[in-house]
């Protein structure tokens, strides 16, 4: 084996294509083994006002922001609706 040969093996799509699958595939499979014991945030979660004023309250399984100024900015580190869940705005 020459320099030629390994230069050729590392510029052959098929292989890249096989690894980029392999490495999909590993992802995908350490994320479902260690997805379910991760806790899920089936409302939006980490709510900061950033500007304006306001509040975010969670009761049950609904989330309430009320808006007590003209306009209101929220930073969320997650903003997701699982079912069953309700999130309502409530706005002067």
């Amino acid at each position: 084996m020459d320099i030629r040969d390994l230069v050729r093996r590392r510029r052959d799509p098929m292989r890249c294509d096989r690894i980029g699958r392999q490495v999909l595939a590993f992802v995908l499979s350490a994320g479902m083994a260690v997805g379910p014991g991760l806790p899920a945030f089936a409302l939006p979660h980490g709510g900061k006002i950033i500007s304006g004023t306001g509040t975010i309250s969670k009761i049950g399984h609904a989330l309430n922001i009320r808006q007590n100024s003209n306009t209101l900015s929220i930073n969320w580190n997650t903003y997701n609706i699982g079912p069953d869940q309700t999130v309502n705005y409530f706005q002067p």
